[in-house]
């Protein structure tokens, strides 16, 4: 057993060696602008088997597979439920749902679930197409999207303060002392919501598992480092200010769906430029997946054809990406119409995020920098920064440890996770 262990062991640094020297020969890391040949990507499950050894690739492949062809399946749901309870359309044998004919029922009746099903369809018919087309070509849908992501967040975030600043100042002349306290009294902090907050932070991460997808079409991959720098801090301000400022506006009777906040605004009682933008905020999370969805089955669709590829140079044919995307596209979307209420496992299968998300990443960060000591005397690279350091590494790992423990206790503690 020994002598197999040290013989597969040796096999293993060999391969690597090989795989390292071949992309060395490849890539040209003098160049000014580190211009790597596109066709050359290596994704996460590809890595963790080259470092962390084939059960581990496997392992992860395994996660991150399940993660994701959940989410995909949560697509159809989220896009069909969210339309069929918001769009009143009753005719014939499809009429507007409400938010008890889903709930905890696995499957609508009568005719809400024919409404269901064909917002489902259209969702279908939109995004298919799209999925099998690469990144390059996505590139106008995903920027148009992103900038409507941010006109989103801009709106929602400036009405707010304005109705705070409305409510407050309404409040300070009004003849009731009674009124004017009540108006302006704000919900002390409860700190109960922090649990069911973990889960949601370490999903905004999940974008570490798209990366070597999202940078394959850059050719400067020197400014990969301050792109995904720009593009997490960004994010984590804007959706920051969203949070306080909607918090702040709806107090005690915030929604857990932000933009659920806004379906009051909807009624004929409103004025028209007011309802055109409370239909704005209440669909758009229902429309945002028609830019994630295709990213999503692009991934999965990469980090399956790397399990059966020797050289990360070596790409299918066009054809086959093409089929090979239109079955991961499709699959998700025909299950969710027979099954509509994913919640349950979602909330459970959101432990193996922790994985996919902290323990792998800085697992292989670690040994990845070891493997290069050993090989080349030196473990910085193009992409190194501050928090390649081995203390930042080591931070991350415990942080995924104890968030996967305490998510795991929150699910027993009553009402911290519903």
């Amino acid at each position: 057993m020994d002598s197999m262990s040290l013989t597969a062991g040796s096999d293993n640094q060999q391969a690597l060696e090989n795989k390292s020297l071949e992309h060395e020969q490849s890539v040209n890391c003098d160049d000014a602008d580190f211009e790597i040949r596109t066709e050359c990507r290596f994704e996460l499950p590809e890595l963790c088997r080259m470092f962390l050894g084939r059960a581990s690739g496997i392992l992860y492949i395994l996660c991150i597979l399940f993660y994701l062809f959940l989410s995909q399946w949560m697509a159809g749901p989220i896009m069909g439920t969210g339309l069929a309870t918001i769009v009143p359309i009753n005719i014939g044998i499809f009429r507007q749902c409400s938010e008890d004919d889903f709930g905890s029922h696995i499957h609508p009746a009568d005719g809400c679930w024919n409404t269901y099903a064909l917002f489902v369809l259209m969702f279908a018919v939109i995004v298919v197409p799209i999925a099998c087309l690469e990144l390059k070509e996505q590139a106008v849908f995903q920027v148009t999207m992103a900038i409507f992501r941010f006109v989103l967040i801009l709106a929602i975030s400036i009405y707010s303060l304005v109705s705070v600043v409305k409510n407050d100042i309404s409040s300070y002349t009004s003849t009731s002392t009674v009124e004017s306290e009540d108006s302006i009294h704000y919900a002390k902090f409860n700190g109960n919501g922090l649990l069911a907050a973990v889960p949601v932070i370490v999903f905004a991460q999940m974008l570490v598992v798209a990366i070597p997808s999202l940078s394959q079409p850059v050719s400067n991959k020197r400014r990969l480092v301050l792109l995904y720098t720009v593009v997490f801090v960004m994010t984590t301000l804007v959706y920051s200010i969203l949070g306080v400022t909607v918090a702040i506006y709806k107090r005690n009777d915030v929604l857990e769906v932000c933009t659920a906040n806004w379906k009051p605004l909807t009624e004929p009682e409103h004025n028209a430029a007011l309802r055109a933008l409370a239909y704005f905020v209440v669909l758009f999370p229902s429309l945002d997946i028609l830019s994630s969805y295709p990213i999503t089955v692009t991934l999965m669709a990469n980090i399956v054809e790397n399990m059966y590829r020797d050289d990360p140079r070596q790409m299918p044919d066009r054809i086959a990406r093409v089929v090979h995307r239109f079955v991961w596209a499709v699959v998700p979307i025909i299950s969710s119409v027979f099954l509509t209420n994913l919640v349950d496992l979602d909330k459970y299968s959101g432990l193996i995020a922790f994985f996919v998300v902290f323990w792998f990443p800085a697992l292989l960060q670690y040994r990845s920098k070891q493997v290069s000591m050993a090989l080349f005397q030196h473990a910085a690279t193009p992409y190194s920064s501050w928090y390649s350091n081995n203390v930042v590494v080591i931070i991350v790992f415990l942080f995924g440890m104890v968030a996967t423990l305490v998510t795991f206790v929150g699910f027993f503690l009553p009402g911290s996770l519903s």
